[in-house]
């Protein structure tokens, strides 16, 4: 039986556009805004957000166990190119033209960040005993 659990799950995310196209420069503001929807409708906090090179973002978000990574990965995605297209339609349509209200590529990069290092962890266990 689990009776609770402490979770410190922090992530560094990258998505990038669909075909890289530069579609957020000089939207860059409401992207920032779609990211900051997206979040504020999933279980995870905004630390940092940076719109790149017109083409990727880059997000630091702090989540709960509720969503596994590519299931948060996939809800933010989809929050914001929603909310982006319906503030900026007229602009992305310069850069994806058709039925599709394309915006992301499929994948993503992610990396975890902790608040301490591996070698402190490692520390940390070598002072327990039992140390393989």
């Amino acid at each position: 039986v689990v009776i609770g659990a402490v979770q410190n799950l922090r992530y560094h995310f990258v998505f990038a556009t669909k075909f890289r196209r530069g579609c957020f420069s000089g939207i860059e503001g409401d992207v920032v805004r779609a990211i900051e929807y997206a979040v504020s409708k999933s279980s995870c906090k905004l630390e940092r957000v940076a719109v790149e090179d017109g083409d990727h973002v880059h997000l630091v978000v702090r989540m709960s166990g509720t969503y596994s990574v590519s299931g948060l990965v996939n809800r933010l995605k989809s929050l914001s190119s929603h909310h982006l297209w319906e503030m900026q339609g007229d602009h992305l349509r310069r850069f994806y033209w058709g039925g599709r209200h394309y915006l992301w590529s499929g994948g993503y990069y992610a990396a975890t960040i902790g608040d301490v290092s591996a070698d402190h962890v490692d520390k940390y266990l070598k002072k327990q005993g039992h140390w393989k």
